[in-house]
């Protein structure tokens, strides 16, 4: 990560939502596995904005994020890094199996984003790897899905690559 400005002191790097559907090529897409046109959405109230690609039946790809403001004398940084803190305690708590499906390990991910943690989720037939990171001020969750019943380390391999073409594209905006 780039080391902090004046900028960033306060209101954080990201003063505007990026486009998600922008941060990763259609054919970077493809390489994980979707080959739909991206479907996206703004964010809006609590809403986040994202961006997904998915086949009927096959992989799917979804990258959404949360840009969090300065507040009560914490610069945007700290209030998203709360944010982050928290969801990672969360994760942690979810951890295990239930009647609907199961959740975890949490594991660290190193040199993606300021920080980052992964997991894996499962349901019925679909299970999805999913990638946490924080990039100053902004929240981004990098998912990626299919039809399995466990998680593979070429989805797993797949997710965090994905996730580190988002923060990369991420650091390298002003």
């Amino acid at each position: 990560s780039p080391s902090g400005t004046t900028a960033e002191a306060g209101a954080g790097r990201f003063s505007a939502d990026p486009d998600p559907c922008s941060l990763l090529e259609a054919a970077q897409v493809r390489a994980f596995g979707p080959t739909s046109a991206p479907v996206s959405a703004e964010a809006k109230g609590d809403d986040e904005a994202y961006c997904s690609w998915f086949d009927s039946g096959g992989p799917s790809l979804r990258v959404q994020f949360t840009r969090k403001s300065p507040t009560s004398g914490k610069t945007a940084s700290e209030v998203a890094h709360a944010f982050f803190a928290a969801e990672r305690v969360k994760t942690k708590a979810d951890e295990g199996t239930s009647p609907f499906g199961w959740v975890g390990p949490l594991r660290d991910v190193k040199r993606v984003g300021a920080e980052a943690f992964g997991y894996d989720v499962g349901s019925l037939d679909r299970v999805t790897t999913v990638v946490r990171l924080r990039i100053s001020n902004l929240l981004v969750e990098v998912s990626l899905s299919e039809e399995a019943k466990r998680v593979s380390p070429e989805l797993r391999a797949k997710g965090l690559r994905a996730a580190r073409l988002v923060a990369e594209e991420l650091n390298g905006r002003d």
